[in-house]
């Protein structure tokens, strides 16, 4: 045992003596402690320029993203505004409604039970599921449900089937006055008609509002305070609601009882050019999307064209005495007796040999007007058309209003001059028609034609002389008396045309358009109606004086509505209430709300 200690302790001795005790210091090297110094320095700054980058510079970002973890922005619709005739009655306004969505979770659930959600919505079963096959977290099912359907879907109770509150467009009257109204889309934005003329201002601004939201997203309570709602403003239309109904009703049940393929309507205040009633039959309800049809809802008064005719000739015979080129009481010579073109022929009647103007006016004696006409130079016939408003786009309120057209100088030559002045020629819209007959009735001034109650004052334009104008009504008042153009009430002055329809073969024998234009009272009209009726199956004669009944019928109602004071003796007619109607509060007042 000795023996091996000491074979143990020889080397290590001898080891030792070789050694110092120092060679085994515990201070590291002066190299490794200048890295480690570096190594953590940097990483302290690199914590730093992070912390900086988090704090300062992206503060913004990393706020956002947190806020929207636990906030959520809640849109509150402006409610669209109300379009109201001029006594305050609704013709247009938003109301509640409930729509049903679908998230992703609908489409996991049972196939048996989705088919009966599917029956419920009136859907096929590929229907439902081509909706639901992208899994969008967003899936409108059926929008502006009724309560029926609503409560029946909701009572299957399945997950992912909700519902949400949202508003739709209601129009009372329907189809009475569709065309002119228009409509909106299902998010409420103007598509057509009024709808879309004022979109901005009934449309109003949608608010915000953010408040904090649980881990299922469901609001818990207030956070901060968003954009107001700011709702859409009211609009006052010039519209008479109740003249409206009586002058569609009467389109209607005229177009049923000739036959024809369509009829149109304007009436005006002769004062204002306020447009009290603007109809066409057939007619769209607006909120009838199922059964749409767009040439229904087409504004057939100021969107069809159409050749006036002999309505020209008063219009022309107020020229021609403003012009001094002749006097109410001067003969007319008969150089022509008859006038041709494109298959149609003007005649004079063996009776008007030399007639007076007033002579002619009184007997719709076209041929001899426009024997008066070819007298004009040809810019000063078409400058009176273009201040009358025709081939001008009117400045009224619609979209899609057309302005028409007259033959360029250029291309009249004599023939076309007397073609002009024979109401062929020229385009015109029934609109464009009555607002030049409001020459006639404003003191011989051309006023523009409006839907807005108490319009801003435009300057209007000076055409005739008010005395040309009275002079002319007159004339025309003394037309004989075929039970056509009077009425015991508000006696009305009038005058009818035919516009035989252009064909590929030139102008037709049997298809025609019926037109009318009415003013009364006679002695200081309040009134214009101009009336078209196309196509009627009737003879041409017995159109005219179901128009000219129809134009007395409305006359009678719309005066009495209007506080005008009947000139002749009281007699049971249309005139004064239908059932359940009475006289405006505000006809005699200005604008303002019920």
């Amino acid at each position: 045992m000795a023996g091996n200690q000491a074979w143990v302790q020889a080397p290590l001795a001898a080891l030792g003596r070789g050694l110092r005790v120092d060679s085994f210091s515990s201070r590291p090297a002066p190299w490794r402690t200048r890295g480690m110094v570096w190594f953590f320095g940097v990483l302290l700054g690199a914590l730093l320029a992070r912390s900086a980058q988090i704090q300062i510079v992206n503060a913004d970002f990393y706020l956002k993203q947190g806020e929207a973890r636990y906030l959520r922005a809640l849109e509150q619709e402006a409610v669209r505004g109300r379009i109201l005739d001029r006594n305050g009655e609704i013709l247009a306004m938003s109301a509640p409604a409930v729509s049903l969505w679908a998230s992703p979770e609908l489409s996991e659930q049972d196939p048996s039970r989705l088919r009966q959600l599917a029956r419920v919505l009136g859907l096929s079963e590929l229907e439902l599921a081509a909706r639901l096959a992208p899994k969008a977290n967003f899936v409108w099912l059926r929008r502006h449900a009724d309560d029926a359907l609503v409560e029946a879907a909701m009572a299957l109770k399945l997950p992912g089937l909700l519902r949400t509150e949202e508003y739709k467009r209601v129009y009372p009257s329907g189809a009475v006055a569709g065309p002119v109204l228009g409509l909106t889309n299902l998010d409420q934005r103007g598509q057509e008609g009024i709808e879309l003329v004022f979109e901005q201002s009934l449309r109003g601004q949608a608010g915000r509002r953010l408040v904090s939201a649980d881990r299922l997203g469901r609001a818990v309570e207030e956070a901060a305070a968003g954009a107001s709602v700011q709702y859409g403003q009211d609009l006052f239309l010039s519209l008479d609601s109740v003249v409206q109904y009586h002058a569609f009703s009467a389109l209607r049940d005229l177009v049923e009882q000739s036959g024809a393929k369509s009829a149109s309507l304007v009436a005006l205040d002769a004062r204002s050019a306020e447009v009290l009633a603007m109809a066409s039959y057939p007619s769209q309800d607006p909120q009838q999307r199922r059964e749409f049809s767009p040439d229904h809802m087409r504004n057939k008064s100021v969107t069809d064209l159409f050749q006036p005719g002999g309505l020209v000739q008063p219009l022309l015979a107020a020229l021609m005495l403003d012009a001094g080129r002749v006097g109410a009481e001067s003969i007319l010579r008969a150089e022509f007796r008859s006038f041709g073109f494109e298959g149609l022929t003007f005649t004079r009647p063996p009776s008007l040999d030399s007639p007076t103007l007033a002579q002619a006016l009184a007997s719709a004696c076209d041929i001899c007007v426009a024997q008066l006409a070819l007298e004009l130079q040809p810019r000063e016939l078409f400058d009176f058309y273009t201040r009358l408003g025709f081939g001008r786009k009117p400045v009224i309120e619609f979209p899609g209003a057309v302005a028409g057209w007259v033959a360029p100088v250029k291309n009249w030559g004599p023939q076309g001059q007397a073609k002009l002045a024979l109401g062929y020629g020229l385009n015109t819209s029934l609109l464009q028609l009555a607002r030049a007959y409001l020459v006639l009735t404003a003191d011989g001034q051309a006023v523009e034609a409006t839907l807005r109650k108490n319009p801003q004052a435009v300057q209007p334009l000076p055409v005739v002389s008010a005395s040309v104008a009275a002079r002319v009504r007159e004339m025309m008042g003394d037309a004989p008396r075929r039970g056509e153009a009077s009425t015991p009430n508000y006696p009305l002055i009038g005058r009818g045309a035919i516009e035989s329809k252009l064909g590929q073969a030139g102008y037709s024998k049997s298809k025609y358009r019926a037109l009318f234009l009415g003013m009364a009272p006679a002695d200081q009209p309040r009134l214009i109606i101009a009336l078209l009726l196309d196509e009627a199956q009737l003879p041409q004669s017995q159109s005219l004086w179901s128009l000219a009944r129809l134009s007395e019928g409305l006359a009678d109602r719309t005066l009495w509505r209007l506080g005008v004071v009947p000139s002749g003796p009281r007699s049971p007619g249309p005139a004064g209430p239908g059932p359940g109607e009475s006289r405006p509060r505000q006809s005699r007042v200005g604008a303002g709300r019920p």
